[in-house]
């Protein structure tokens, strides 16, 4: 079962950087 907790732990990782660098394009395009 551990196999599932750093899959998900990378996901969560992964998701929280791909966000964070969307948000980051958005408010250099309002600017």
């Amino acid at each position: 079962m551990n196999y599932l907790v750093d899959i998900l732990t990378i996901l969560l990782i992964g998701i929280g950087v791909a966000v964070g660098f969307v948000i980051s394009l958005f408010e250099d395009d309002k600017r």
